[in-house]
This record gives structure tokens, C-alpha cells and sequence, in this order.
């Protein structure tokens, strides 16, 4: 055998990285952090599994829920093009009852007996992160808040979003929502408050005569608070999910010795 076989090694087929592949990854990454993703998954649980076995009164309850959260979002699209001067204390008090009533879609979700996968998520990203979205480019547009600081906030929430999807989709789906305590200061509905009516204020016709620094250290404040419990939900998830993972080998082990148990048995 020449010296040249002898050093020949197989060679791994390994498609090349082609364009259309590099777009496809980039494409599950967005759908992940976007939560596209999840949203069709829990729109096909509440379709397939939940809608099926509700009565009429919780169909309406879901479908009352998830308007509201829509409208959240439809809300602040309709304000986008409105300008500074035109915004005055009626558009302020919007945003303040805006901020008190945030979790209304959930408690007539929950009132009604019409909780869904689905609804709890579009709470989540449309009334929630998305409609946030809006609000900050708008103000970040007419100099209310700098740039910067919606470009954390986005950042944040995409981060946070495409590792719950990936959590749920490891665990299998036991795993999807991060159940923090409510008095927990780094509570998602905590921060999302807090950072809500600073927002408002800020926006306000008050918010004008704030100085620039002033509403440059507010905004960073809720730049950090937010972006700690981003990292603090992203952590609980990973517990549970660690929890998960070794109560399952837990149980494993608790089969395989009642299986030896009984072949011992047997061979007596």
C-alpha cells in the first residue's frame, strides 16, 4: 500500500454553508426570539387541545382576553405618527390607565374560565413586548428617550424570548412560563410596571421640562431594572428546567431498582 493511502482519512460529507442555509438559520434564531415560534405552538395547542372542551362562556372569556391585548398593541400603533405637539394630559392619562390596567387580559382570562396557552402568550408579546416596541420608537423618534435605550430594551426582551423558547422546547413543552412570586422585586410584571409609568411620565407634557439628564438617568434605571429581570427569569427557567431533569432521572432510578428488585424476587 503506497504511503499516500496509508495517510488518507475519509473525508465527512459536510454540505458547505450556502447562502440559503445561512438565511434559514438566521430565520429560526428570528423566529425563536420574535416568540413566532411559540405562538404558533400555543396556537395550536388552544386550537387542537383547549377550544374543543370550552363552554360558550370561556370561548367568549379567550376571545375577550386576547382583543385586549391586541388592542394594547393596535393602541399604540395608532399613536405612532402623532405628533409631539398634538400629544397633550388626555394622551398622558391614557398611558397612566394604560400601565394600572396591565394583567386585565389575564384576569378576565381567568374570571371567565378562559385561559389559554395562546392567550397567556399574546398577553405576553403583543400587549406586553411588542406594543413596548412601539412606545419606545415613537418617543425615541420625537427625543423623548435616546436611541440607545431602545435598542437595550428590544434586546433584552429577544434574548429573554428566544431562551423561553428554547427551554419549552427541550423540556418538551413542561417547562414555558417563568412562574415568578408577584412581591419578587425582579417580577417581569413588576418591571414591566415600573417601567410603564416611567414612561408615562416621561412622555408626559411634565416629561418636556424634565432635564436631559434627568430622564437620561430615569431611562437608565429602567434600562437596568429591566435587563436584571430579564436575567433573573431566564435563571428561574433554567432551574426548573434543572429540576425537571434531575427529578426525571429521579424517577428513572427509582424504576430500574423496582425492576432488579423484582427479578430478584423471581430468581428466589
Amino acid at each position: 500500500m503506497k504511503e499516500s493511502d496509508t495517510n488518507c482519512k475519509p473525508e465527512h460529507n459536510k454540505s458547505p454553508k450556502t447562502p440559503k442555509h445561512i438565511l434559514e438559520k438566521m430565520a429560526g434564531v428570528a423566529a425563536r426570539a420574535t416568540g413566532i415560534n411559540l405562538a404558533s405552538e400555543k396556537y395550536r395547542e388552544t386550537r387542537d387541545k383547549e377550544w374543543p372542551n370550552m363552554t360558550t362562556e370561556q370561548k367568549l372569556g379567550a376571545v375577550a382576553a386576547t382583543a385586549v391585548s391586541f388592542g394594547r398593541l393596535v393602541r399604540e400603533g395608532v399613536k405612532l405618527g402623532k405628533p409631539d405637539s398634538e400629544r397633550g394630559w388626555t394622551d398622558t392619562i391614557g398611558d397612566v390607565i394604560f400601565a394600572a390596567s396591565d394583567g386585565l387580559d389575564g384576569m378576565i382570562a381567568r374570571g371567565t374560565g378562559g385561559k389559554t396557552a395562546f392567550g397567556g402568550l399574546a398577553d405576553q408579546l403583543l400587549g406586553d413586548k411588542v406594543s413596548r416596541w412601539v412606545k419606545e420608537i415613537s418617543m425615541a423618534s420625537r427625543g423623548r428617550i435616546s436611541w440607545p435605550h431602545v435598542v437595550t430594551r428590544i434586546a433584552r426582551d429577544l434574548c429573554v424570548t428566544y431562551q423561553r423558547d428554547k427551554i419549552t422546547k427541550e423540556t418538551g413543552g413542561a417547562i414555558s412560563v417563568d412562574a415568578s412570586p408577584k412581591s419578587d422585586p425582579f417580577s417581569g410584571k413588576y418591571s414591566t410596571v415600573n417601567y410603564l409609568f416611567v414612561n408615562a411620565l416621561l412622555d408626559s407634557p411634565l416629561g418636556k421640562k424634565i432635564p436631559g439628564w434627568a430622564r437620561e438617568a430615569l431611562a437608565t434605571v429602567t434600562d437596568a431594572h429591566l435587563v436584571a429581570t430579564g436575567i433573573a427569569s431566564v435563571k428561574r427557567l433554567k432551574d426548573n428546567q434543572r429540576r425537571l431533569e434531575q427529578e426525571k432521572l429521579r424517577q428513572e432510578k427509582l424504576s430500574l431498582n423496582k425492576m432488579l428488585q423484582s427479578h430478584e424476587t423471581a430468581a428466589l
